[in-house]
């Protein structure tokens, strides 16, 4: 993890646990990806701030669609 000190690592912020929620949505199979709610990724990644999850939740809805249209 990058931040990493003699203290030992850093905290993850909501920033990060957001971040691994985009490169969920940019890099799942297209049947995890179909199978996948926002609620849910968030859960699962720890997302709890309010913005973060609607942005998730916009850019997984967009994925999605485009995966329906592709197939």
């Amino acid at each position: 993890m990058r931040g990493n000190s003699v203290y030992g690592a850093r905290e993850r912020t909501q920033a990060d646990k957001a971040n691994d929620c985009f490169a969920f949505i940019f890099n799942a199979r297209p049947a995890a990806l179909m199978a996948m709610t926002a609620e849910r990724l968030c859960a699962d990644k720890g997302v709890t701030n309010r913005q973060a999850r609607r942005e998730i939740e916009v850019r997984l809805l967009a994925a999605q669609d485009r995966e329906r249209r592709r197939a």
